[in-house]
């Protein structure tokens, strides 16, 4: 169930997209809601761990696209007690997948946490002894270790460590996801109740009060130990209320608008723009396309300019550093004759703001090749024309990453004032 679309493509190049059909929206019949959900819910008990996300996200599909006929009423509900009953079967066993993710990203959590403070106090160490002035020690040391020093940037170990801690928020932002559109599939279809009983959707819309689209997380749970920082992440609902009221609601609701303002620093509106227009109405403000969505588009305008416009001063700013900078590299001998230096990235593509950086790299003869070695010591070369010339924090941290890269600030003069552009 859900939307398929299907893709032509080479056997030996499945990476290649040649062309994809239409979008094709598969609903279940109505005698095959069972069958269907017992299908995902033996896909939920064969995978293990986290590997369930795609069966949750088949799950809210059929949960939304439930509709059976009008001829089916609560008198004769119990035409479909079986997959009732599977449905609650695979609601529950997504709360276990959301349950284990839950736990694999806190313990994940608090060992990077643990891996970064070891870091920095290595970091801290490192740079007493460099203050010590025991050269002799330092040079001992860098002797017997040869160039390995060299060879790894001081910031790769906390560079990798920061990876994975993205990696991490991303995979249980994914699970959340996924959670969130099954909480609000059962809730927000009306057909649900003749699969599930009112109290259990009762219990689901309250978890579901607890989820935030923007922030792409669940408020922690208020019902739950303090002290337990799993329980009181969404899938264990064990310490929910029963029978679930208003004031429970209430206080759902509060733990939300407490965690938008620490995460957004303001607490959401999701007024409809139909409630919007209505209130303007009652209130006999101006015509709803003066009142509303012309500030709204005047406000777009003014962050746009503010924040984003890119004026004319700044599109010459940047060819004048790029053209010195092309100066620079033919004057320094470390290159051969008639590489240049060109734009790529934000600032090349329209997407930059005027504050982005300039993202630079050098285009050589297409005969001319450098090896690793030679690669590093041009860069190098490089790094040391930029200081020669008056470029500030020149960085060279990088020279022996795969792409070698140096970083810098150029000093740029313009009505007398001295703007420093940052490039890399």
């Amino acid at each position: 169930p859900g939307n398929v679309v299907f893709r032509l493509y080479f056997e030996d190049e499945a990476h290649v997209t040649l062309a994809t059909g239409p979008c094709v929206s598969v609903v279940p019949a109505e005698g095959d809601y069972d069958s269907v959900l017992r299908f995902i819910l033996s896909n939920f008990k064969s995978k293990k761990g986290t590997a369930g996300v795609s069966s949750m996200h088949s799950l809210a599909s059929v949960l939304e696209l439930f509709s059976p006929s009008s001829k089916v009423g609560s008198h004769n509900r119990n035409l479909f007690d079986s997959a009732g009953r599977v449905a609650w079967g695979c609601i529950c066993e997504s709360r276990k997948v959301v349950e284990l993710a839950a736990s694999v990203y806190v313990k994940k959590k608090n060992q990077f946490k643990e891996q970064f403070e070891i870091e920095e106090s290595n970091d801290k160490m490192l740079k007493m002894e460099l203050s010590s002035g025991e050269e002799g020690i330092v040079d001992e040391a860098s002797d017997a270790n040869g160039d390995e020093n060299d060879k790894k940037a001081p910031n790769d170990g906390r560079s990798k460590l920061a990876a994975e801690e993205r990696n991490n928020e991303r995979k249980w932002k994914e699970v959340q996801l996924a959670y969130a559109s099954i909480l609000k599939a059962a809730f927000s279809n009306d057909s649900n109740y003749l699969l599930l009983k009112r109290d259990l959707i009762s219990k689901i819309r309250l978890e579901y009060e607890l989820w935030c689209p923007l922030c792409e997380a669940f408020a922690p749970n208020p019902f739950a130990d303090f002290n337990d920082e799993v329980a009181k992440l969404p899938g264990d609902v064990s310490a929910f209320p029963h029978p679930v009221g208003n004031h429970h609601m209430q206080v759902c609701l509060e733990s939300r608008r407490k965690m938008q303002m620490q995460t957004l620093g303001f607490v959401p509106k999701f007024d409809s723009i139909a409630s919007v227009i209505t209130k303007s109405k009652k209130w006999g403000k101006k015509p709803i396309e003066t009142s509303i969505f012309n500030d709204f588009s005047n406000a777009i305008d003014k962050v746009f300019n503010d924040e984003y416009a890119v004026s004319e001063n700044v599109y010459r700013r940047r060819e004048n550093v790029r053209s010195n900078i092309e100066s620079m590299v033919a004057s320094s001998g470390a290159f051969p004759v008639g590489t240049r230096v060109l734009v790529f990235g934000s600032s090349a593509n329209g997407f930059g703001s005027p504050n982005s950086d300039l993202d630079l790299c050098l285009q050589v003869n297409g005969s001319s090749s450098f090896s690793n070695e030679s690669g590093v010591e041009a860069m190098a070369t490089l790094a040391t024309k930029f200081t020669e010339a008056g470029m500030h924090d020149v960085n060279t941290d990088r020279l022996t990453a795969r792409i070698p890269i140096v970083k810098f600030n150029f000093p740029y003069v313009e009505y007398g004032e001295t703007i420093m552009v940052e490039c890399d």
